[in-house]
């Protein structure tokens, strides 16, 4: 018998001081796990510093009446909507110049989801006369090639006459223009001679036009009226306009070139609607930024997942439609952003026009930002990227990824359970 007890006080020593190894192993491995937390409170990013750091850049590159209007999303939330320079109010209405180009890529894409449009189509299905590059007559012009920068099309001298002539009839521009029997063809040639499977990019308004066009004769509705019905009015964007002569003449921002002395354009229309002539606020231009990253916008959606998703694929040259795909950003210093700095969609910005206005986001965040002056850039390049860099660094920081210690907390409870279980189990043994 004294054995036995012997060796049930053994058995129990060494059953308790396994588990209470178990137990502290189990408190004491860690492993790391990257979690997403929020380096600063919003209102610590967009302080009194970050006012005065956008409000130095205006007095640095622009005029003293000049204005830059900005909003910023963290992944759901619109964080960050203000105006700075001599109009801060958020009323203020901006040229969008060449960001008009992204309401023709949805309104071709709603036609794309309704079935009326195939974006490997060739152009020449839609219109009433037939359109091809002189120098590669083989070479079919696809819908998509207009989206991705890639249908040899160029801009010109009698292009931009025309499509800042808001008298001149739209329908009429693509004939003249580009049709041998077109009274500017031979002037003013708008196809590239350069082997359309080589070109990597163009940037050509001029095809943004013709989609337009496009959109318009599959709709039989002016392209002004289909964005209103089909994306403006959904999505509450009621200060947007093509005509500058419905705004109040007080609202309108400056347009301003920045070249040696500043130059203030004077507002005029532009007839070229599906590439440059939109205006709006940064209110509006905000809610519709966030459609396209989340797919919807207070309940409303523009754009299904599968459009969008065509939208943003690459297509040989990193570009989606109208998207540069292949988007760096300036702040590439800190490992713990590396992760950010992949994936971001940047719409190029436009500053032919005395504006310069940028949209760029990915799964996480959204910029947008609208100016009223634009630096035929030189010297201030570097001033530019310092500012761009300085509001990326923002955004970072309110997305930073950070490694932390986290311990098998989870292990601990059964561990515990089950050394007090093999206690009141050894004392009833002990008793009988």
């Amino acid at each position: 018998m004294k054995n036995k007890i012997n060796t049930t006080r053994k058995s129990n020593i060494v059953i308790r001081m396994s588990l209470l190894l178990v137990l502290f192993i189990s408190m004491s491995v860690t492993t790391s796990s990257t979690i997403s937390v929020s380096a600063y409170p919003v209102e610590e990013v967009f302080d009194t510093d970050f006012d005065a750091y956008v409000e130095n850049f205006i007095d640095t590159l622009c005029t003293p009446d000049d204005s830059v209007h900005m909003a910023l999303i963290n992944d759901t939330e619109i964080v960050h909507v203000k105006g700075y320079g001599a109009y801060p109010e958020l009323d203020t209405v901006h040229l969008l110049g060449k960001l008009s180009q992204l309401f023709t890529v949805t309104a071709i894409m709603q036609l794309y989801e309704d079935g009326l449009i195939d974006i490997l189509d060739n152009i020449n299905d839609y219109l009433p006369y037939s359109l091809n590059n002189p120098n590669f007559p083989a070479y079919p012009i696809r819908i998509q090639y207009l989206l991705t920068g890639t249908s040899t099309l160029i801009n010109t001298e009698d292009y931009w006459d025309l499509a800042m002539n808001e008298t001149y009839p739209f329908e009429d521009m693509f004939y003249n223009l580009l049709h041998p029997s077109g009274d500017y063809y031979d002037s003013g040639q708008c196809w590239l001679d350069v082997d359309p499977p080589s070109i990597h990019y163009y940037i050509s308004q001029i095809a943004f036009d013709l989609l337009a066009y496009i959109v318009e004769i599959v709709t039989t509705e002016d392209f002004s009226q289909y964005i209103a019905d089909n994306i403006l009015t959904p999505l509450g964007m009621t200060n947007t306009k093509l005509n500058y002569s419905e705004y109040d003449s007080s609202k309108l921002a400056n347009q301003t070139i920045l070249y040696n002395t500043p130059v203030h354009l004077p507002h005029t229309n532009y007839d070229g609607r599906g590439a440059i002539g939109w205006r709006t606020t940064i209110e509006d231009y905000v809610k519709f930024a966030y459609s396209f990253i989340h797919g919807v916008y207070d309940s409303t959606s523009i754009l299904n997942s599968t459009s969008l998703d065509l939208i943003k694929t690459n297509y040989g040259n990193n570009y989606g439609f109208g998207l540069n795909l292949n988007w760096t950003m300036h702040q590439t210093g800190t490992e713990r952003y590396d992760s950010l700095n992949s994936n971001v969609w940047n719409f190029p910005g436009q500053g032919s026009l005395g504006c310069y206005d940028e949209v760029l986001f990915n799964e996480k965040f959204g910029i947008v930002m609208l100016a009223d002056a634009h630096a035929v850039l030189g010297d201030d390049q570097g001033v530019v990227n310092d500012f761009f860099e300085f509001i990326e660094n923002a955004m970072l920081d309110l997305l930073r990824e950070e490694t932390t210690k986290t311990s098998f907390g989870i292990l601990v409870v059964p561990v515990v359970f089950a050394f007090l279980a093999t206690l009141i189990i050894q004392r009833r043994r002990t008793k009988n």
